[in-house]
């Protein structure tokens, strides 16, 4: 409701880069099993946040670029793949990942459509970097209460529990997008502590896969 109600409340020509914060740091949390309550709410509520990206997208105020045709088998493939799943013990949970697959592919289609020139992709960017750096920071916060527990003497960040492939994606998107996002300075703020800290042995094999992307 907290989410709902502040994108609700939010000027129209800035709720499409508030819900990519939104989704991008909740999707971090919810990656981050110590944080008990905090990530079972982020678990539970995930297709809702990326329900207000695909709310944010279609009521987003200016034109909409075309997208090929393809584009919409990748909702109709995840809604298709629900009968693969109708027999299995618990089909409420599958069928809820399932509904929430189409919800996640119609929120990537809606908002790609809303990126039509560079200015509104930078901005689409910025909302991505600034959840990444959200998402960084309370990393780092785990990692100053309790660095031993962190690092579980095996050289990688376990940083509530969370695992470093998919938390090693934050620091990946937040360092590069930090860069290529000039004109904001809070991206850039923790854009080089990303760019150190995806560096380190601990990080390498977590951050080469998203810096490339996102470099190519």
């Amino acid at each position: 409701s907290a989410m709902l109600l502040g994108i609700a409340v939010t000027p129209a020509r800035f709720r499409r880069e508030l819900a990519v914060i939104v989704v991008t740091v909740w999707t971090a949390v919810g990656q981050m099993s110590d944080l008990g309550f905090i990530h079972a709410a982020a678990k539970a509520t995930s297709g809702i946040a990326f329900g207000l990206v695909l709310l944010a997208a279609l009521f987003h105020p200016g034109p909409r670029r075309p997208v090929h045709w393809s584009c919409w088998l990748f909702p109709l493939l995840a809604a298709f793949s629900a009968i693969f799943i109708l027999t299995v013990d618990n089909r409420l949970h599958a069928l809820v990942i399932r509904g929430q697959w189409v919800i996640v592919t119609l929120a990537a289609i809606a908002l790609v459509r809303t990126v039509v020139d560079a200015e509104s992709l930078r901005r689409v960017l910025a909302g991505f970097g600034i959840g990444a750096g959200l998402a960084v920071l309370i990393a780092l916060v785990g990692l100053a209460m309790d660095p031993g527990s962190a690092f579980r003497g095996t050289g990688r960040m376990f940083v509530f529990n969370a695992n470093p492939n998919q938390l090693g994606t934050f620091f990946g998107i937040a360092a590069v997008i930090g860069e290529i996002s000039s004109g904001h300075s809070g991206i850039q703020s923790t854009s080089s502590a990303c760019r150190v800290i995806s560096a380190s042995p601990s990080m390498a094999t977590a951050t080469t896969g998203p810096e490339r992307a996102f470099t190519s």
